[in-house]
């Protein structure tokens, strides 16, 4: 199980675990480590919080057509609902985290780096897994609080809008767990990709950056 201990040390020491990375890349055991822990962490967050998930999903489709809410109500089924989570984890994280890797990996040769997709791909797979960590940590947190939207972002400092607009989407994507995510994904460019360590974090803040700006704006996002 290469590399799955260096990626447990990029919580506290990322410098010397992305140089364990550098020395011996193998980034297939935490890979799949962090979509199978990603499952394990959506099947908890919705064995605990069903009827809540439900009753919004209930919310979001009830403006809806007559005939596109009966047919969005038939999928509204704890078990149904269970089953499309599953399989979208199971294709969305691994999938999500291969581009991630090929758009860093593109980018780095422009501030001077240069790295093979092995060393990228376990770097974004650390990050991934920091990312992951922080939906954990929203479980305890969604059961005191008896809802299944809890945030750790800046939105917390719009309240509740009624009408939740591009600011609203926008400081949704900006909280304490990407942050932590990048600075390790950026450490792990700078070591493996031999490149001054600012250099790195200009490639994945301002890619994160160009992201967080224009997400917001798309039409599965309003």
């Amino acid at each position: 199980m290469k590399n799955i201990g260096s990626m447990f040390k990029s919580l506290v020491s990322p410098t010397e675990a992305m140089r364990e990375v550098d020395e011996n890349p193998s980034p297939w055991a935490p890979f799949w480590f962090v979509v199978l822990f990603a499952l394990v962490v959506f099947l908890l967050t919705f064995s605990l919080n069903k009827v809540e998930i439900i009753r919004q999903a209930t919310e979001r489709v009830k403006d809806l057509p007559p005939e596109q809410r009966e047919a969005a109500m038939k999928t509204l089924r704890p078990g149904i609902m269970m089953l499309y989570g599953f399989l979208g984890v199971i294709v969305t994280v691994p999938l999500k985290m291969l581009i991630q890797a090929v758009i860093f990996q593109r980018f780095l040769p422009l501030v001077g780096g240069e790295a093979p997709f092995s060393k990228v791909l376990t770097a974004v797979t650390f990050a991934n897994f920091i990312s992951t960590l922080g939906n954990l940590v929203k479980v305890p947190v969604m059961l005191l609080s008896k809802t299944a939207e809890v945030h750790f972002d800046l939105s917390l400092l719009l309240g509740n809008p009624e009408t939740k607009g591009y600011l609203y989407r926008l400081f949704t994507q900006i909280d304490f767990f990407t942050i932590w995510s990048l600075i390790v994904l950026g450490i792990g460019l700078s070591v493996t990709g031999k490149v001054e360590r600012n250099k790195a974090y200009q490639v994945t803040f301002g890619l994160w950056l160009l992201y967080i700006l224009l997400i917001p704006l798309l039409p599965f996002r309003r």
